[in-house]
C-alpha cells in the first residue's frame, strides 16, 4: 500500500482556546490506533530562557516520533506577546520558505 500521509490543521485565534489540549488528545488517540502522528507548533511566544514552549513540550510527549524542539517549533520567542510582534522586535521575518 502506498504511503499517503494525512495532514490536519487545528487553529484558533485566542490564547487558552484549547488547541494544545485537543491536539494532544488527537495525537494520543491516533497513536493508540496505530496511526503514527506528530504535532507541530510552528510559531510560539512566551517561551522560557532556552526558548522552549510548554505547548510544544506537551505535543512532544504525545508524538509518535522523537524530534528536536526546534523542528517542531521553529519560531519560538521569549516575550509573551503576539508572535508577529515578538518576531519584529527580534528582527526576524516569519516566512514559510
Amino acid at each position: 500500500m502506498p504511503h499517503n500521509p494525512k495532514r490536519f490543521w487545528l487553529t484558533a485565534t485566542d490564547t487558552d482556546a484549547g488547541k494544545t489540549t485537543i491536539m494532544c488528545a488527537l495525537l494520543s488517540a491516533l497513536n493508540q490506533a496505530h496511526c503514527p502522528s506528530i504535532g507541530f507548533k510552528p510559531i510560539s511566544s512566551g517561551c522560557d530562557g532556552q526558548l522552549h514552549n510548554s505547548d510544544t513540550l506537551a505535543l512532544m510527549a504525545e508524538n509518535a516520533k522523537d524530534l528536536p524542539h526546534n523542528t517542531l517549533n521553529p519560531w519560538c520567542f521569549e516575550p509573551a506577546i503576539a508572535p508577529h510582534i515578538a518576531a519584529a522586535r527580534s528582527y526576524q521575518t516569519l516566512s514559510a520558505s
